[in-house]
């Protein structure tokens, strides 16, 4: 009977084997589901080799260390289990415990996802299969396996049943440490963004799929532990899903009341972290207190996980708040609500502070001792890949492995860089990139054609240019200079006119007929643009080059400043402004170009109306100045003009960015055709502005254009 019994309790041992090892399976999508595309390869084979190592290293080292004859509690000097004298029991045992410590190392593998060197993380895994989980394991398990006195953990009375702290928080100091080493992904924490930046998910029902696959897991885990199969191993299990299901509800209750939506990673964070609660105390609570354990583990999880956002530490799956945060706050919580004879100290707070004792031990040799050594080792040979691997994605930089999607945006990458679009995507009409591939080339197929088209048009245009340049007198250099400015600025209209016929042409946005008069405005404002660009320029042009002369007359300054605010009249109105003019009846008589004085009035008033919010005011002032030359000023109670902009605005095509409404109005040269046409006069333009309280604009005639100077 008792060999029977002992069959039972090694198959028991080894079926609680193979569940736990599907808690790699969880590893897998979990982390594959929440990484990006580009890294999911990566994530996998981290996985992969982390279960691989930890299988020969815990077999050839880590198992003699941990569960060996003891020296004074603290480190077992046993020989590995290299020969073949040993029991089935043994070898089942073994087995177990292997699957613990493949999931120690596995946890690290989530939190540095997608900027860690495959090499780097290799050494990790063996440094926490082969040194550090059989060290504290030694302390707090080995009186289980080897008997005798037991380590120094056990012997204060330290009680862990399934790895709480001993598998869970051990692999969560080991993370943090890591990625406080590594730091965080690119573009993650932006500065001066209090928020960071969300990255996408390559398949999130993936991910939880992998959460299903840790439940199943958990049942090896916990109720594995008993080494046999007896009347506990039902209450231990029942606890576990009990606590699952509390804490998964709690997640998603609390962050669905924070975000409005029951988001998918909290609630996958509160039901894990759960799982890691329990792990400490499934064998010694009731129900009750299983499900409360589980529901206050999962609110843990969740404000871990916002406390490392808020430290700008980046864990891309939350393992730090799951593993850890859960496994400290697990280790605590059987102290309080453990049955009483499940207690190995005088009493609950005794059992506390011995509790808080193997907290405090993880955490030496978890996150003091890993981060000693990864940041000796990373400043010899850097353990994160480069930023321009980063960018290109794991997948390639460390493994070679390109997918479709990397293949698709190298091949847009590429044409964006160079400009040339005769390379084409890969297509493939049973798969969804492929099929996106085909599309695209449509897209590029059509926009080669307009290309070609608009090419041939414009060649066509040039050429009839160039036939009336020849037909005309000889362009001085100045006027080289405009054509050459008009055709520069002929880009601009016309590169709209591309892209809205490129939009029509592959309906883009929607049908044609929806959005083609909206597209109609959009060419014909481009064309009113580059018409009134022209005639700045025009003007400019002439002036530079010295052939727009000034038809001096006596000019009446009350008169033309009269004309003028009636031109503008009808804008003040629909821009809701209010605008007055002052000027004194004895005001001399200026001699001056009245259409050119007029012009540089209308663009003054003009950039006022523009640039100045319904309610405001605009004043135009005539006066003798103190040398006895006249001075029209015009004033606004607008947006204003930083100091350091002021020249800018004088400049040919000077436009300062105000706002998004104001950004484009205008050609950027009302004011360099104003200032051109005041020296031509003699005169100057002076602006004095005051951001956000308004600006003036003053035009002063030399003396001897006055009246007074002349008489």
């Amino acid at each position: 009977m008792s060999e029977v019994i002992q069959t039972l309790n090694i198959f028991w041992i080894l079926f609680c084997a193979a569940l736990v090892f599907t808690m790699q399976f969880g590893f897998l999508c979990l982390e594959t589901g929440v990484t990006g595309t580009k890294n999911t390869v990566n994530v996998a084979m981290k996985n992969a080799a982390t279960m691989l190592v930890a299988i020969i290293g815990y077999w050839a080292v880590g198992f003699g260390l941990m569960f060996g004859l003891t020296a004074n509690g603290w480190i077992s000097l046993s020989a590995p289990l290299f020969d073949g004298d040993v029991t089935g029991f043994e070898y089942a045992v073994l087995l177990f415990e292997t699957m613990f410590c493949g999931t120690a190392a596995s946890i690290v593998s989530g939190a540095v996802a997608e900027r860690m060197r495959f090499w780097a993380f290799l050494l990790i895994a063996i440094l926490v299969a082969v040194v550090i989980y059989p060290l504290f394991g030694h302390w707090s398990w080995n009186v289980q396996i080897a008997g005798g006195d037991g380590g120094w953990l056990e012997n204060l009375g330290f009680v862990d049943w399934a790895g709480a702290t001993v598998v869970h928080s051990l692999g969560g100091w080991v993370a943090l440490a890591t990625v406080i080493v590594i730091g965080p992904r690119i573009g993650r924490f932006q500065k001066g963004e209090p928020n960071p930046r969300e990255f996408t998910g390559a398949n999130l029902p993936f991910a939880i799929l992998g959460v299903f696959f840790f439940i199943l897991g958990w049942i090896g885990f916990n109720g594995g532990n008993t080494f046999e199969l007896n009347d506990r191993v039902p209450g231990i299990i029942f606890n576990t899903i009990l606590s699952a299901a509390a804490g998964g509800i709690a997640a998603m209750a609390l962050n669905w009341s924070f975000n409005g939506k029951p988001r998918v990673l909290p609630t996958i964070t509160g039901i894990l972290t759960r799982l890691v609660s329990i792990t400490a105390s499934a064998h010694a609570v009731a129900p009750i207190s299983a499900l409360l354990i589980g529901a206050l583990g999962g609110v843990i999880g969740l404000t871990v996980a916002e406390l490392l956002l808020r430290l700008r530490i980046d864990d891309v799956v939350a393992a730090i708040p799951i593993h850890l945060g859960g496994g400290i706050w697990g280790t605590l919580a059987l102290a309080l609500f453990s049955e009483p004879e499940y207690l190995k100290t005088t009493g609950r707070l005794a059992q506390l502070a011995v509790q808080g004792v193997g907290v405090f031990a993880c955490f030496v040799i978890g996150f003091v001792g890993t981060y000693a050594i990864l940041r000796a080792v990373n400043a010899i040979v850097p353990l994160r890949v480069t930023p321009e691997d980063e960018a290109q994605g794991l997948n390639v930089s460390e493994h070679g492995e390109q997918s479709e999607i990397y293949r698709l945006v190298s091949v847009m990458a590429k044409q964006a860089e160079t400009g040339d679009l005769s390379q084409r995507a890969e297509t493939n009409p049973f798969t969804e990139i492929g099929q996106i591939g085909g599309f695209y080339n449509q897209v590029v197929d059509a926009q080669e054609k307009l290309t070609s088209n608009l090419e041939l048009r414009v060649s066509e245009r040039t050429r009839q240019l160039q036939k009336a340049k020849l037909e005309a007198e000889k362009a001085s250099r100045t006027k080289s200079e405009f054509l050459a400015n008009m055709s520069h600025e002929f880009r601009t209209p016309l590169n709209a006119i591309i892209g809205f016929a490129a939009m029509i042409e592959g309906a883009m946005v929607g049908p044609i007929e929806r959005k083609y008069q909206e597209y109609a405005g959009d060419i014909r404002n481009s064309g009113a643009h580059l018409m009134e660009l022209l005639s700045d320029i025009l003007d400019l042009s002439k002036v530079e080059a010295g052939k727009l002369d000034i038809d001096e007359q006596e000019v009446d300054v009350a008169e033309v400043v009269t004309s003028c605010a009636d031109m503008v009249r009808l804008r003040v109105e629909e821009a809701r402004l209010i605008m007055s003019t002052e000027i004194p009846p004895e005001l001399p008589t200026l001699y001056a170009d009245r259409r050119r004085l007029s012009q540089v009035l209308v663009n003054l008033m003009t950039n006022a109306i523009k640039f100045t919010a319904p309610g405001g005011r605009i004043m135009v002032s005539a006066q003798v100045g103190g040398d006895a030359g006249i001075v029209i000023a015009v004033r606004n109670t607008g947006i204003g003009i930083a100091e350091e902009d002021i020249s800018k605005v004088l400049e040919k095509f000077g436009q300062v960015r105000f706002n998004h409404m104001h950004a484009q109005e205008g050609t950027g040269l009302g004011l360099a055709v104003a200032n051109a046409l005041m020296e031509l006069h003699g005169g100057t333009l002076r602006i004095i502005s005051d951001k956000g309280v308004g600006t003036t604009v003053t035009v002063i005639f030399p003396p001897e254009r006055s009246e007074v100077s002349a008489g």
